[in-house]
């Protein structure tokens, strides 16, 4: 039986995380990302661009991670489906694997941003001999 148990989700802070402690002194956050994702129109009958909000919270070295940065930071996060129990029900919840931001959503200083120039292409030639001669290929496969 095929199971899906991961997810990829890539999207922007929709406003500064938020941030605390735990009892026990360990950090949190919680956080918004706007992703990327599409719905059906039933008037149209074609699938629509739209943005999914989807809420996180994060503890210990990635609530600090997170907790650096500011709305409009993109970032992308690898992680896991995990059931909890509560109250008699159950409940599905992301556990964050890996969590990387993309881009800091801070403004940068410089006013003077030059586009980046794309590298060389590297030249490709044939090999010669040391002495410049050229010896035939024999295309001969001797077996």
């Amino acid at each position: 039986m095929l199971q899906i148990n991961g997810f990829n989700v890539e999207g922007a802070l929709t406003e500064n995380p938020t941030v605390g402690a735990g009892k026990t002194g360990k950090p949190y956050c919680r956080f918004t990302l706007n992703v990327d994702s599409a719905k059906w129109n039933p008037n149209t009958k074609q699938e629509e661009d739209c943005k999914c909000p989807m809420q996180f919270f994060v503890s210990g070295k990635y609530a600090e991670l997170i907790s650096k940065v500011v709305k409009g930071a993109n970032i992308f996060i690898n992680g896991r489906f995990v059931p909890r129990e509560y109250n008699d029900k159950v409940y599905v919840e992301f556990d964050v694997v890996k969590l990387a931001i993309i881009h800091s959503g801070r403004s940068s200083t410089s006013s003077t941003a030059q586009p980046a120039t794309p590298a060389p292409k590297p030249e490709y030639k044939n090999p010669v001999a040391p002495d410049g001669s050229v010896e035939p290929i024999d295309d001969d496969i001797p077996f």
